[in-house]
């Protein structure tokens, strides 16, 4: 949100003194923007539909330039579809080589809900397998199509996670390799025109992969780029894509050392509301049993399981509409071994800044009455736990010099924080508000 406060005629004379004309004409032609709260519907925020577009070419699996050999590709999917929210998304697979009509997989879209759907899907895509050469413009313009045709009858956001060693390549076919190039572009113009990025795994074990391939189509769609050539790449990946992607929350990655007794726990705070889901991604090298204890009471190791999807030697425990309060972790392994716990919270609640009349243009010397409160639903929480268990920042950063200060809100009624801000002169800040609670964080 960006507000201002506008000169008044003596201060015009006072600053003509002191700021060049130019400058002030070019501060007052700052164009604000609105800060009226408006209805929000979250389904809309946090459901996508969600192409996987999987290279299946040879270069992947064959000879020692291997590109994939050890199947990181399947455990980064395995990790994303775990942390994808249990229910609301739509999710379709392509898995291609050089034959732009015959796919070595090609589902469409499709819901996907709970443990079963998310397996299905990984059996599907690992059983496509690998063939030939890499043809990643005619995969590219066949999701962004799908994904058109169905954003046009849903109206969710759509998005393309790419995971390829990133090098198109169909051997002495100049025709279709010129073909592949053109669909590429069509595909890259179509997203940018629908607003579908494209996020790029590059599969880089060797060096015949191509990064700067898919870096484009991920810089020009607006989307991400990471290189994966380890295991250890892949939690720190996904994770920043799916913060990207989907609004959600993540604390930082600990990694603790377990001690003499074997036995590490960790706390993790559910609030009443802004939670959804708990993601709880866990390194298993090292560690044996695993326990799970809610505010009410422990669960069973059935239900743990029941709750657990792995990527490569990753677990993520997902964590649905969770039970309010304190949950504890209790995690057995060798003394001395080190293990990485990280907690992602899917977000059901969105935070909404304002200011309490509507405006954002004040005269210099008027006092702002900037006003914060979580919605759900589209709808304002006034519960009074959100202004118990919250606490909220103001981030106010100066548009002429950059400046940053961050301020305390203060909680009152109904669920909602307040700031008075005051200011003597001509000044454009642009705000925004942070709730935290504990290790999760909702911005506005």
């Amino acid at each position: 949100m960006i507000f201002m406060y506008r000169i008044t005629a003596m201060m015009k004379t006072l600053l003509s003194h002191a700021v060049p004309l130019l400058m002030v004409w070019s501060l007052l032609l700052c164009q604000p923007a609105l800060a009226t709260a408006q209805a929000i519907s979250n389904q809309d925020l946090e459901r996508f539909n969600v192409m996987l577009v999987i290279d299946g070419s040879g270069s992947l699996v064959y000879g020692s330039d291997a590109t994939d050999a050890n199947g990181l590709r399947y455990d980064a999917l395995d990790l994303f579809l775990a942390l994808l929210t249990n229910s609301g998304n739509q999710v379709g697979a392509i898995v291609f080589d050089d034959d732009a009509q015959n796919y070595l997989l090609n589902t469409g879209l499709q819901p996907v809900s709970g443990k079963p759907d998310k397996l299905a899907l990984s059996e599907q895509i690992r059983n496509a397998g690998t063939r030939n050469d890499t043809d990643i413009g005619s995969a590219l313009l066949t999701a962004v199509e799908t994904l058109n045709a169905q954003s046009a009858q849903n109206g969710m956001e759509s998005v393309i996670i790419l995971f390829s060693d990133g090098r198109t390549d169909l051997g002495d076919n100049e025709e279709a390799y010129n073909t592949s190039l053109e669909n590429k572009e069509t595909a890259i113009t179509t997203a940018q025109a629908a607003g579908i990025p494209v996020y790029s795994i590059c599969l880089n074990a060797t060096p015949v992969a191509d990064p700067a391939e898919l870096q484009e189509i991920s810089t020009r769609t607006s989307g991400d780029f990471v290189s994966v050539s380890s295991p250890e790449d892949l939690t720190g990946a996904f994770e920043s894509f799916y913060n990207l992607i989907f609004a959600t929350s993540s604390s930082e990655r600990v990694t603790s050392t377990f001690p003499a007794d074997g036995t590490l726990r960790f706390d993790i705070d559910v609030p009443t509301y802004g939670a959804e889901e708990v993601n709880i991604i866990l390194d298993t090298d090292g560690v044996g049993q695993v326990q799970l204890n809610a505010p009410s009471g422990p669960l069973t190791a059935a239900e743990v399981e029941d709750f657990t999807m792995s990527g490569g030697d990753y677990d993520v425990i997902k964590l649905v509409d969770p039970e309010v309060g304190r949950w504890n972790l209790t995690l057995s392994g060798v003394p001395q071994d080190n293990v990485t716990i990280n907690v992602i919270y899917n977000i059901d609640s969105t935070a909404v800044l304002s200011t309490a009349d509507g405006n954002t243009d004040y005269g210099a010397g008027d006092t702002v009455t900037l006003q914060a409160q979580l919605y759900q639903g589209g709808a304002p929480i006034s519960d009074s736990s959100v202004t118990s268990e919250y606490t909220v920042s103001l981030v106010l950063t100066n548009m002429a010099d950059g400046s940053v200060e961050t301020v305390d809100m203060v909680p009152g009624s109904n669920g909602q924080f307040t700031y008075a801000l005051l200011e003597e002169i001509f000044i454009s800040y642009e705000v925004k508000a942070d709730f935290h609670y504990s290790n999760l964080t909702i911005p506005s």
